[in-house]
């Protein structure tokens, strides 16, 4: 036989023998016999009173009776400047405090007296259910906070729910031994406690029900619907993402992006939802063999601005700085591969490249030339340019431009070969015999003139010119082969303006690269391509390169700096997706453009970061400290003092953390279910809170 002790709804403990395991009905049973030799019977309204709709009732009007408590309470603080200065006023609130404290007790004596003639005691699940449901229970988990999806953020969360449940939701049914106050203080201190571990467990088995849940119904929807719906989902994330940025989410390979569609649709089909933009980074960081941290692979600004503040701790920090020393210096060596670091200097590169271009016009000159001897010698005729519509054109330069020395007007000396040749004068008597080496002379003597400056009226008899050399002809023109070649030279001035410059002579090496390859337009440079030699090719990339690699470092004479990301995206925006082809291979063009994104990921403080200047670690202790204003920048200061010893293993922790990068996964809820759960995870909160809240 065992002994137990059976309280009873008088407050006095009986002592019970009874066998183990003894149902707490027959206990009770047993203390009634030793309470009186004739226990009275339950009254029809007690009988009511311990049903499951009168346990039900009474839980309903629990955190209504502890309103009624701290209501006049409240006021009677609020009257008398929290008892300082008492009155009337105040003294009434207190009477009427009091009144509703001996009302309580005693409707909370008779609710027990009820339980004990029926036999209940102990856990009361009548009374639990309207705590729960009664509105003031769900209006008190409305303002408690919600949102939180780590252990310790449901932690601390479901300790204000379940202090807000103990405090507000529980009356104090006996004042007699302990004060209100101190059995308030009590009640929110179990509360928390209750909260506090009550919505990391209903939290936790959520997390690992809904992904089974949500995984049983992506096996119920149409896999081509869900295909579709996660391709679409997936591209606007990431090009809101690559917005934001400044970048443009179609320099990610079509592979990259295909595999990124079926990692999400598999998570999908977990019944997870997949970081899509995290992945992309990783599978960025990755592909480059650039090692990364958490917070460069999620962009969650608490993550980022932690690592970045933990690596100016001294001997905690330390593998932080480590691998953003490796990241720098993995990001410089991949630039400096594509040729930027050895790039000539400019006069250099656009000497070399110009006298190439001169060069090449000299040998295409040289074969019309060598085709209009070979005609003329063939034939026995000579090639005669045709001064009709030649005439016409010049008289037109010459009426619009004028002769002399004025600006774009028609040098007189260019104007007296003209009349010598016949194309223009008084009577238009012609001189002298208009073959193609004249016609040469002329663009040539035309040529000379113009690398004074602009002048209209040269570029006008220039095109005339060129327009009667490759007129004439017909079936049977010994000179066709010649013409064509002509035409094609010609042809090719006019796509090139590099070529036309440098045959023009209106171009210096010193202004060559910026002019005409770093901004020379993309239809001119395909064009340019094709006819400057491999060497000169190779050194253009390397200008190219040139200005990516100065835009991530500016002057990185030491080779250390740390890379620019806005500097780089602006040398790769003003460069260009099409103008990069010219001089690079698409996989170049995809490692440069990975390379740009990198240098963002890693170097780019997100919009709401808080990364200590300076490198003072102040505020790295307690994260998101300097959001806390004033008082925030005081606790700031005192921090030192509390010790690092301290914060030491917790910092090493979050190092380590760092050091490995995870693609966040979520369960694939949508807003409103996302609602829902924060919603009965604070219910559960101020409910655990009132339920271990003591009741004398």
């Amino acid at each position: 036989m065992l002994i137990f002790d059976v309280k009873g709804p008088d407050g006095k403990v009986y002592e019970v023998k009874a066998p183990e395991g003894t149902p707490p009905a027959e206990l009770i049973r047993l203390a009634q016999a030793q309470q009186s030799a004739q226990p009275q019977p339950a009254t029809t309204g007690e009988r009511l009173l311990a049903s499951g709709v009168g346990r039900f009732a009474k839980g309903m009007k629990d955190p209504i009776d502890a309103g009624a408590q701290l209501l006049p309470r409240a006021l009677s603080s609020v009257t008398s400047g929290f008892g300082m200065f008492p009155n009337r006023a105040s003294e009434f609130l207190d009477r009427e405090a009091a009144s509703v404290d001996s009302g309580i007790k005693e409707s909370e004596r008779e609710y027990q007296t009820a339980r004990w003639k029926a036999g209940q005691s102990g856990f009361d699940g009548g009374r639990l259910a309207g705590n729960i449901v009664n509105p003031a229970t769900l209006a008190l988990a409305r303002v408690s906070p919600t949102g939180a999806t780590t252990t310790l953020g449901r932690a601390f969360q479901g300790g204000v729910g379940g202090m807000l449940g103990g405090v507000a939701a529980t009356p104090v049914t006996d004042t007699s031994d302990i004060s209100f106050g101190m059995q308030k203080l009590g009640q929110g201190v179990a509360g928390a406690a209750g909260g506090a571990v009550a919505a990391p467990v209903l939290g936790k088995v959520i997390d690992v029900l809904a992904p089974r849940v949500k995984a049983l119904q992506a096996t119920m929807t149409n896999p081509e619907v869900l295909a579709a719906r996660v391709s679409q989902e997936t591209d606007d994330a990431l090009r809101r993402v690559f917005a934001d940025m400044g970048m443009d989410e179609r320099n990610i390979p079509q592979e990259v992006m295909a595999q990124l569609r079926k990692d999400v649709l598999a998570s999908l089909r977990q019944g997870q939802r997949l970081d899509g933009a995290a992945a992309l980074r990783q599978a960025d960081f990755k592909a480059q063999g650039i090692p990364a941290l958490r917070g460069q692979i999620t962009r969650d600004a608490d993550q980022f601005s932690r690592e970045m503040n933990l690596r100016g701790v001294d001997g905690v920090g330390d593998p932080i700085r480590a691998l953003l020393a490796q990241q720098n210096q993995k990001i410089t060596a991949d630039l400096s591969k594509f040729g930027g670091t050895r790039a000539a200097e400019k006069f250099d590169a656009g000497d070399a490249m110009t006298t190439s271009l001169a060069k090449f016009d000299e040998q295409a000159r040289d074969a019309v030339s060598r085709a209009y001897k070979n005609a003329r010698a063939s034939s026995g005729k000579d090639w005669d340019i045709p001064l009709g519509g030649l005439s016409s054109d010049v008289q037109g330069v010459v009426d619009d431009f004028g002769v002399g020395a004025e600006k774009n007007a028609i040098p007189s000396a260019i104007y007296n070969r003209l009349k010598s040749l016949g194309v223009v004068g008084d009577g238009m008597t012609q001189r002298k015999v208009f073959n193609y080496e004249e016609a040469d002379k002329l663009l040539k003597q035309i040529n000379a003139h113009m690398k004074g400056g602009d002048n209209g009226s040269l570029s006008a008899l220039h095109g005339a010119v060129k327009k009667a050399i490759l007129e004439g002809g017909g079936e049977g023109d010994p000179f066709a082969p010649a013409r064509k070649l002509a035409a094609e030279r010609f042809g090719l001035l006019d796509a090139v303006p590099a070529l036309k410059g440098v045959v023009d002579g209106r171009v210096a090496p010193d202004d060559f690269v910026d002019r005409f390859i770093v901004n020379g337009k993309v239809r001119e440079l395909q064009k340019l391509a094709k006819i400057l030699p491999p060497e000169d090719m190779l050194e253009a990339r390397k200008q190219i390169a040139r200005v990516i690699y100065e835009g991530a470092f500016r002057n990185n004479i030491t080779g250390d700096k740390a890379v620019q990301p806005a500097g780089l995206q602006s040398a790769m925006k003003k460069i260009g997706t099409e103008k990069l082809r010219v001089f690079f291979t698409p996989t170049e063009i995809d490692e440069l453009n990975r390379l740009t994104r990198i240098s963002a990921y890693a170097n780019t403080e997100p919009a709401a970061g808080t990364v200590a200047r300076g490198g003072n670690p102040g505020g790295v202790l307690f994260g998101g400290i300097a959001r806390l204003g004033g008082a925030g920048a005081a606790v700031g200061q005192s921090l030192p003092l509390l010790g690092t010893g301290v914060n030491a293993g917790r910092q090493s922790l979050q190092v380590s953390a760092a050091m490995n990068p995870q693609v966040p996964k979520t369960p694939n809820l949508t807003p409103e279910e996302i609602s829902a759960i924060s919603g009965l995870l604070g219910v559960s909160s101020v409910a655990a809170g009132g339920i271990l809240a003591p009741r004398p």
